[in-house]
This record gives C-alpha cells, structure tokens and sequence, in this order.
C-alpha cells in the first residue's frame, strides 16, 4: 500500500495519458463485457458526460447513457441533437479523483495503519504464545 501510494505520487504526470488511453480502450468493449457497459453507463449518467473527449468517440454506436435527462425521462438523442452531454468524461473524471483525493488518500493510509496494527497483534501474540 505505501509503496502504490509513492508510485501514484511520483507518476502522477502520467496519470491523464493513461487513464486517457484506458478509457478509449474501454469504449471498443462497451456493449460486448457488461462490466466495462455498466461502468460507462454508470460514469456517464453520474458525471453527465458521453465518451472521452467528446460523443463522437462512440462512433456510430452512441449508447443512451449520453442522452441528457429531464425530469427523470431521458430525451431522445441522436448525433444531430442537442440532447447528447457535451463535454467527454476524461476531464470530469479527472476532476473528480482530484476533488476527492483527500477521501482517497486518507482511505488508504487508514488501512496501512490497520494492516500495521494487526501485524503488531499478531507478533504479540505468537511471542505469549511461545
């Protein structure tokens, strides 16, 4: 855990390029892994944004997680229209790990703590144990 805490600190830089590359790998697989379907769903229904940069990464599949939602009734969309999210999911999703590192990083030092501390337990009780 701390060493993926100092890897993560020290490519950081690297971050936006990778994550970048793995969502539009992600994208071919929409529609064919339902796990990889959900999670596009579920990002671009959360964070109201469709594909990496822009729609047009869908291609000609367009899925309906990108279509704008009014009053709990998603509005029909198609390439032409103004019901499509605008802005692509890569700059949100950035933003929200940024707003969110804090949460992030504190939940991963707490549990190295709690793995130290059941080490610790464990020592001592194989020192009474002897």
């Amino acid at each position: 855990m701390l060493v993926g805490g100092i890897l993560g600190y020290v490519f950081r830089e690297k971050v936006h390029d990778t994550m970048e590359q793995e969502m539009q790998a992600s994208i071919r697989m929409y529609g064919q892994k339902r796990a990889v379907t959900r999670a596009w769903d579920a990002t671009q229904e959360t964070l109201m944004c469709c594909g990496v940069n822009s729609f047009q990464d869908w291609g000609d599949q367009l899925p309906d997680s990108c279509c704008i939602e009014e009053e709990g009734k998603k509005l029909p969309c198609r390439y032409e229209s103004q019901n499509i999210y605008p802005e692509g999911c890569l700059m949100l999703t950035e933003m929200f790990v940024k707003d969110h590192a804090e949460i992030i990083g504190a939940a991963g030092i707490i549990t190295a703590c709690l793995l130290l501390l059941g080490m610790i337990f464990s020592c001592a009780l194989f020192k009474s144990i002897e």
